[in-house]
C-alpha cells in the first residue's frame, strides 16, 4: 500500500481513539479497549508509526536515484546490475544485503514490532513517560505491517525477522505489480483513500461547527 495510504488509514485509527478515551476526575487521560486499560493515546507518535517503517527505503530511494541522475544512467535492461543503480536497489540489495534487509524490516518486521509494544508497554506501566509513545509508534508500525503483509507478493517484510532472512508471505495480490491485480488494487485503494478524507473532513467540520456554536451561546 502507498506510503500516503497508511497515513489516512491511521488518521481515522486516531479519531476513533480520541473518541474512546476519557478522562478521570483529575483529568488524567484514560483509554479502555475491550476491557483493557491501555497506555494514553499518543497522537503523534500513532501518526509517526504510520509512515516510519517505509522512510529507511524512501531514503534509500532518494539517494540511488541522484546517484543515477548524477551519472547520466537511466533505468533499462541495458544497465550494468553491478553498478550504483535504482535497479541494483530494488532488484538485488533489497534482497540480499544485510544493510539494506535490516533498515527496511527494523520497523516492518512483525517480531520486533512486538517486542517494541510489550518494552513500551511495560515501561508505561512502570510510570516511564516514554512508555506511552514507544506503545503507540509500535501500534501504528504494526498496523502498517498487517496491511503491508497481504499486498506483496514476493517483497513483503520478512515475518520472521531478525531470526530468519528470507520467510515472507507469498499474497497473490501486489499493490503495484499488474502482473498480481495491482491496476485494480490501486483504483480500490484510492477509492478507500478517498472515503476516509471524506470522513475526516466531515468529521472536523461537524467538530468546528459544534465548538463555534458552544463558544456563541457563552
Amino acid at each position: 500500500m502507498q506510503t500516503y495510504s497508511h497515513v489516512i488509514i491511521t488518521a481515522v485509527l486516531n479519531r476513533a481513539l480520541k473518541e474512546q478515551q476519557q478522562y478521570d476526575p483529575a483529568g488524567a487521560p484514560k483509554l479502555m479497549v475491550a476491557g483493557h486499560e491501555l497506555p494514553p493515546l499518543n497522537s503523534r507518535a500513532l501518526l509517526l508509526g504510520s509512515f516510519a517503517p517505509d522512510i529507511p527505503l524512501i531514503l534509500l530511494t532518494i539517494i540511488f536515484l541522484a546517484s543515477d541522475l548524477w551519472a547520466g544512467r537511466r533505468p533499462g535492461p541495458d544497465v550494468d546490475p553491478s553498478q550504483f543503480n535504482i535497479a541494483y536497489l530494488f532488484d538485488y540489495l533489497y534482497f540480499h544485503n544485510r544493510w539494506v534487509i535490516t533498515l527496511q524490516n527494523l520497523f516492518h518486521g512483525p517480531l520486533v514490532i512486538l517486542l517494541y509494544i510489550a518494552l513500551g508497554y511495560g515501561a508505561w506501566r512502570r510510570a516511564q513517560k516514554w512508555g506511552a509513545t514507544l506503545f503507540w509508534f509500535a501500534v501504528s508500525c504494526g498496523l502498517h505491517t498487517l496491511i503491508d503483509i497481504p499486498l506483496h507478493t514476493d517483497d513483503g517484510p520478512l515475518l520472521f525477522f531478525p531470526f530468519y532472512w528470507e520467510t515472507r508471505f507469498r499474497s497473490p495480490i501486489s499493490y503495484w505489480d499488474p502482473a498480481h491485480y495491482g491496476n485494480y488494487w490501486s483504483m480500490f485503494e484510492h477509492l478507500v483513500v478517498l472515503g476516509l478524507l471524506i470522513y475526516l473532513w466531515v468529521d472536523w467540520w461537524r467538530r468546528r461547527s459544534t465548538v463555534k456554536a458552544v463558544i456563541s451561546n457563552q
